[in-house]
């Protein structure tokens, strides 16, 4: 299976293929004259040793290793990126393919728009959560000091290569991460998907699991083609966001994993969306189940954070305009845009109810 995305930079295809060598054949020409560059995190090599001694093999490829963890996501890492691509005289006709999660896809990225004003690159996640989000409509990008992901470009891949077999050595804790941002966009924009959810809970079926997938990035894909710069509908894909990045940098990406501050996020806008009276009970406690079904968190732990730090880092939000923060509300169908005045320190006190912090 494939699917085609149109991008005004470049369009791309997403190849579902567990036989990541057989893909990888179809969308790169081996050739002497090109270099491949494959950039992955220690956990991951060491996973996957033996696939790597093949990439080594069949494209006499280099092999970058970072440290895995959030705060690889980094200048520092980019900058030993760049001096190895220079070492090896890298131009635009070589290949640069991330192997890995969400943060070596968007390092990677990082480094492939970035580098010689653009190489080429192919996207291989090896996570749930990467295979379903990260990988799909082209933002790379780093963090640097206490902001979250706010260096960056959009920079489409030339091909994203998904291979369900990853998901097998996938920790349970990680699975679920990547379970919350299908719930993220199914719960705004498609109820069948969301009952799919359901049924995987309890089936655990891997032929249904595909289909989870498949149908996840589509809607992905529907809707980077529809607005690829974050004009209206793309920021649908922020819900939980908001919250969720000022919750990982407040934790210094420590405390909780992107999927599990993505989750505690969603409840948040959802209960300010019930409060204003967009989102009814049903449908909150639809959302509520389905987290807690996937062993996600929906409240974050007090003793980590304070609503007025909180609020200090919300307003750094790269949603933001100069004097509103930004949050994405559900509606029982779809989601609309919710700001506050970045003076409004009344929404501390809301935050303190809601998230039942001091």
């Amino acid at each position: 299976m494939e699917l085609k995305i149109s991008s005004r930079l470049k369009d791309y295809t997403v190849l579902f293929e567990d036989d990541v060598l057989e893909a990888l054949s179809r969308v790169v020409e081996r050739s002497e004259e090109k270099q491949f560059f494959f950039v992955t995190d220690d956990n991951v090599y060491a996973l996957y040793q033996d696939l790597f001694a093949r990439f080594e093999k069949a494209y006499q490829a280099t092999v970058h290793i970072v440290p895995s963890g959030g705060n690889s996501k980094s200048l520092e890492q980019a900058s030993l990126m760049y001096e190895k691509l220079l070492d090896l005289n890298f131009t635009k006709k070589d290949y640069l393919i991330t192997v890995g999660g969400g943060v070596i896809g968007d390092l990677g990225g990082f480094v492939a728009a970035t580098f010689n004003r653009g190489i080429q690159y192919i996207q291989i996640p090896t996570t749930l959560l990467s295979q379903v989000d990260s990988s799909i409509g082209g933002k790379v990008g780093v963090h640097f000091k206490e902001f979250t992901n706010i260096i960056g470009a959009i920079y489409p891949p030339n091909a994203v290569i998904i291979s369900t077999l990853f998901l097998a050595s996938l920790p349970k804790r990680e699975f679920s991460c990547g379970m919350s941002e299908i719930i993220k966009i199914a719960f705004i924009h498609d109820q069948v998907l969301f009952e799919k959810l359901t049924v995987f809970a309890n089936q655990h079926d891997s032929k249904l699991l595909k289909e989870i997938i498949y149908q996840a990035v589509n809607n992905k894909k529907k809707i980077v083609e529809r607005d690829e710069w974050d004009g209206h509908d793309r920021l649908s894909l922020n819900f939980g966001h908001t919250i969720g990045h000022a919750i990982e940098t407040l934790t210094n990406h420590d405390a909780y994993l992107h999927g599990e501050a993505i989750a505690i996020g969603m409840m948040f806008e959802a209960k300010v969306a019930r409060q204003e009276a967009k989102l009814s009970t049903y449908h909150f406690e639809r959302l509520e189940q389905m987290l807690v079904t996937y062993g996600l968190p929906i409240e974050v732990d007090a003793t980590l954070l304070k609503a007025s730090s909180l609020f200090e880092v919300l307003k750094t939000d790269k949603k933001n305009s100069a004097q509103e923060i930004a949050f994405i509300l559900p509606l029982d169908s779809g989601f609309t845009l919710y700001r506050i005045d970045k003076e409004d320190y009344s929404f501390i006190t809301q935050m303190q109810e809601l998230l039942a912090l001091p």
